[in-house]
């Protein structure tokens, strides 16, 4: 906005203002939390119950690291195991859908309301903008940010935000659960984090300076696209087909690319992350069967630990991939908190004009836009008189 250029709005400043709006809505937001913990926590549930797996194909089941829990339970026995298995993978699973749907549809909720408000502001604060805001901003520009930038922010806040939550949350969960495991084996396996958060971090700055470009593009398609069908008698009788299909087609290339240059950015970095995970399962492999490196482990919980290891692998991807919408979602915010940012035109108020005889007269006025070299009215005189 031309207004605003100065004005540069950090991520944790934009964060903080969309979380303003979502506080308004901090019950289905706790909901939908507490949602995606359950979620989380059969993630790791489901691993811990390959730990049994081993004891249910041997004769004589090692039963000295069980739990008093597990014993009343049966896992002592092959049998046991058999009726166990089943039931808890079923119980497990069943709360799992619980878990996602509260999560889901509560996030979901809670985006849509934001979304809805932050349009509505926007709009109401547009109207009440001075004239040279107008004047110095295409109106293509500016219904690009009240309709494409703010669905941009409602992608980034229903399913980026309600993928960060529950796969945020499983990866915590996931990383608990090996730490219980094997304290060593998992320190080890976090060695690669700092080069995931490398890359991740790197792609984050290229995911939200594309995604700024593309939304400058896409205001002007709209600007465009507006001025071409509003005038369209008068193009038609100019013959200015051509020049207006070179001017759309233009604005839409310069979109295009960007687009790629995103898409570019997204595809490289999640299979780097991939390679970078899975390098680490492998060598825990090696130096998991190794019983001199990091102690005595048997093979259920080995079976256990590499089975969570394997799970964290799928929310990475998914937290790495969504990072491109999340970026989306903060330069569209930012773009439209500068219009928001954007002091209103004072209103002086109305004056009731009492016994008004119908007599006017006008002396010596004059007037002109904001940035303009010469004044629109200039010096202009007249006067009305009744009837």
């Amino acid at each position: 906005m031309a207004d605003s250029t100065p004005q540069q709005h950090s991520a944790w400043r934009t964060y903080r203002r969309l979380l303003g709006y979502v506080g308004q809505f901090s019950g289905a937001f706790v909901i939908a939390v507490a949602g995606f913990i359950l979620y989380a926590l059969t993630q790791s549930a489901f691993a811990s119950l390959m730990q049994y797996l081993p004891s249910a194909f041997e004769t004589n089941p090692d039963v000295s690291g069980l739990a008093q829990w597990e014993l009343q339970l049966g896992l002592n026995t092959r049998e046991g195991i058999r009726v166990f298995l089943p039931l808890a993978i079923i119980s497990i699973v069943s709360l799992r859908g619980i878990g996602s749907y509260l999560g889901g549809f509560y996030i979901s909720y809670v985006a849509r309301h934001v979304v809805n408000r932050l349009r509505r502001d926007v709009f109401e604060h547009l109207t009440a903008l001075p004239s040279r805001f107008f004047g110095q901003n295409n109106s293509g520009q500016l219904i690009s940010t009240l309709t494409f930038n703010v669905e941009q922010v409602a992608a980034a806040s229903s399913n980026a935000i309600k993928v960060v939550i529950r796969e945020g949350l499983t990866v915590i969960a996931l990383f608990a659960y090996l730490f219980y495991l094997n304290w060593k084996l998992t320190l080890f396996f976090m060695a690669v984090t700092p080069l995931i958060g490398l890359i991740i971090r790197t792609a984050s700055s290229r995911f939200k300076r594309y995604s700024q470009r593309i939304q400058q593009s896409m205001g002007g398609v709209t600007h465009v696209a507006s001025e071409a069908i509003r005038g369209q008698a008068i193009v038609r009788a100019f013959g200015g087909e051509d020049y207006e299909n070179e001017r759309f087609a233009g604005r839409c290339q310069a979109s295009l690319r960007n687009e790629l240059k995103l898409a570019r950015v997204n595809e490289i970095s999640t299979p780097v992350i991939q390679l970078l995970t899975f390098s680490a399962i492998a060598l825990l492999f090696w130096f998991g069967l190794d019983p001199k490196t990091f102690g005595d482990i048997s093979a259920g919980e080995f079976l256990a630990y590499i089975t969570a290891a394997s799970l964290v692998a799928k929310p990475l991807r998914q937290l790495t991939n969504v990072n491109a919408a999340i970026q989306k979602g903060i330069a569209a915010a930012e773009s439209i908190f500068v219009v928001l940012d954007q002091p209103i035109e004072p209103s002086g108020g109305r004056t009731e004009l009492r016994d008004f005889s119908g007599h006017l007269a006008v002396r010596g006025l004059s007037f002109g836009y904001p940035g303009a070299d010469k004044l629109a009215l200039s010096d202009i005189n007249f006067e009305a008189t009744p009837g």
